[in-house]
């Protein structure tokens, strides 16, 4: 099957049916064994909560539970905001966990941890319930000396996470660690941690470029009705 078949809602439906199919069994972060069958499911939210909430609605009708990594700092979305706020909440309300995306570059080397623990008070303040993982964003090269600012709270890319078990990625809209129904550990039925993207799963388009495309014609649509709704002059 091809790249583009399978970044869809249905090519997303028909991967997590294989790995069932396979004997697996979708686990949290918490609750897990490397040794068996069980599959983590990680959900980056980069680009829009409505694609993620889009997604956990999905993945509800399908029987899904995943976690999904809120980026508090991002510029493409408000977290406050009313209609962001309503996301997160059918996210929770669709049987999902909430964890923090968190990126370091926003904050100076010697703040991190203050800065990590700030966001997780903010999140919790919007779902109401304790916030105890966090996946970094855009870690790169810089990720081993970034491991011990965790605020007592767990990290998705500790060992046991990415090295003890199978890791697989779409970032950028492709298969980063290769397809995961190739990967060793899916072969050798071991534990894999599959992080997506909602964007490249619920967007239409055949390829990365035209995902993202679509999602800035949307994003002029919205930032177009705010300003009509907010500014007189524009209306």
């Amino acid at each position: 099957m091809s790249y583009e078949k399978i970044f869809s809602v249905l090519g997303y439906k028909e991967m997590i049916a294989r790995f069932v199919e396979a004997g697996y069994t979708i686990k949290s972060f918490d609750d897990y064994n490397p040794l068996l069958k069980h599959l983590i499911l990680r959900h980056d939210v980069d680009m829009s909560l409505k694609y993620a909430a889009d997604l956990a609605e999905i993945e509800m009708k399908e029987h899904i539970n995943s976690t999904y990594f809120i980026l508090m700092s991002s510029e493409l979305y408000n977290p406050f905001s009313e209609k962001s706020r309503g996301y997160i909440k059918s996210i929770i309300k669709h049987g999902h966990k909430i964890g923090l995306h968190f990126d370091p570059t926003k904050y100076m080397s010697d703040n991190l941890e203050k800065g990590l623990l700030d966001e997780k008070m903010k999140l919790e303040l919007i779902t109401n319930y304790d916030i105890n993982i966090f996946s970094f964003h855009r870690p790169g090269k810089n990720i081993k000396n970034l491991e011990s600012i965790t605020g007592n709270m767990l990290h998705t890319y500790m060992p046991k996470f990415i090295k003890d078990i199978g890791y697989c990625s779409d970032s950028r809209g492709k298969w980063y660690y290769g397809d995961p129904l190739k990967n060793p550990f899916f072969i050798e039925g071991r534990a894999i941690q599959l992080l997506t993207h909602p964007i490249w799963w619920v967007v239409k388009g055949k390829s990365p470029i035209e995902k993202i495309n679509c999602f800035r014609k949307e994003n002029i649509k919205i930032i177009d009705g705010e300003i009509k709704e907010n500014c007189d002059i524009y209306k």
